[in-house]
């Protein structure tokens, strides 16, 4: 699989009362790096959880490739990077049980990790 364009249509998602993405619309291209600069709140991690799987949208999509089912879209998420201001973790969980959670989150099997107690 080589991944060649990701693209939203509409995205919108809302917290409670608060519009946190409306309708955003982008495209972008492999091999390209790219930022989302703008205000807090604004919705840049609001918009880079969406495209890393992390939350669903309200309305709108995501296709990569065109190609908008999600096991596909799983699949194709594994060959991408993303940061994240402040990632989440759990904090009454340890390092390594974070880890585990979140690539049992991204599909992607235990950590590979050395000198685990």
């Amino acid at each position: 699989m080589i991944f060649d364009t990701l693209t939203t249509d509409k995205i919108r998602k809302t917290y409670k009362k608060f519009k946190a993405v409306d309708g955003v619309s982008v495209t972008v291209k492999a091999g390209g790096i790219y930022a989302l600069i703008g205000k807090n709140g604004a919705g840049k991690t609001t918009l880079i959880r969406i495209l890393a799987g992390l939350s669903n949208p309200d309305s709108g999509s995501v296709a990569i490739n065109g190609d908008s089912g999600i096991n596909r879209l799983c699949e194709w998420r594994k060959q991408m990077s993303f940061i994240v201001e402040t990632p989440y973790f759990a904090p009454n969980l340890s390092a390594y049980d974070n880890m585990k959670a979140q690539c049992y989150l991204r599909g992607v099997g235990r950590p590979r990790a050395g000198n685990i107690a």
